[in-house]
């Protein structure tokens, strides 16, 4: 089984789609809103970087033991689950697992993350989640909104369950289409390339001119940390497989 964790804003609506060309009718999505496909749904209070009091974390468990309920349902229809998922919530799976994950520059990340979240708020965004972040809504500056805990080390909360040396692929938003070779060499499949949710930062250029730069490259140093071991893999995987 595929596990394929997608980090919000890590190019991972484009890779879904190319996941999709290869496994068809045995992939599985797994996400807050309605993909429009076979999909778990969960609500996104168990997301790590929403949980904000006990209930939230029990409700976490609850689904969490929902997924152990279904865990053969889940081996004999599908081949590859895809989503805001947390890397542990499949070891109970009573088969192999592979997992994958693709990384994004802390800061180019940190950015579009907001940018993603400012639109969702003021709705702009199809979808106006009515969960974005509290900060935004608040209308929190982004230099603040990148040193909240939960967003200053949001990337190891998705991987910490597996570790991400253990990853069987790692990519890189940055090495976009060498990171796609790199998946169909390691799992011997062809895949569709296609770049979708590409936001234009052009109309923000203003507020992004007030940003501290330093200080938002301070921010993200606990991902840049698990970031630079992505890569590390990453380039380890390339060496052995490219």
């Amino acid at each position: 089984m595929l596990i394929s964790v997608h980090i919000p804003k890590t190019a991972g609506t484009s890779f879904r789609r190319s996941l999709e060309s290869v496994f068809g009718d045995r992939f599985l999505l797994v996400y807050a809103d309605d993909p429009g496909r076979p999909s778990l749904r969960i609500p996104p209070t168990i997301l790590p970087h929403n949980r904000t009091n006990l209930a939230h974390k029990l409700d976490e468990l609850r689904h969490r033991f929902g997924f152990f309920r279904k865990r053969r349902e889940l081996v004999g229809k599908y081949d590859a689950i895809h989503g805001h998922l947390l890397s542990h919530w499949f070891k109970s799976l009573p088969c192999p697992q592979k997992y994958c994950v693709f990384l994004r520059d802390p800061v180019e990340w940190v950015i579009s993350h907001y940018l993603h979240l400012m639109e969702a708020h003021a709705g702009t965004h199809p979808k106006r989640p009515r969960w974005s972040q509290a900060a935004i809504i608040n209308h929190m500056s982004l230099n603040d909104f990148a040193e909240a805990p939960a967003i200053s080390d949001f990337f190891s909360q998705y991987v910490c369950g597996v570790g991400i040396e253990r990853f069987d692929f790692v990519g890189l938003v940055e090495e976009y289409e060498t990171s796609l070779r790199l998946f169909e060499k390691i799992f011997g499949c062809k895949m569709a390339e296609e770049r979708l949710n590409i936001r234009p930062r052009d109309r923000f250029r203003d507020l992004l001119a007030e940003v501290d730069m330093d200080r938002l490259r301070r921010s993200q140093e606990p991902n840049r940390k698990l970031y630079d071991q992505g890569r590390r893999r990453f380039e380890q995987l390339c060496s052995r497989y490219l």
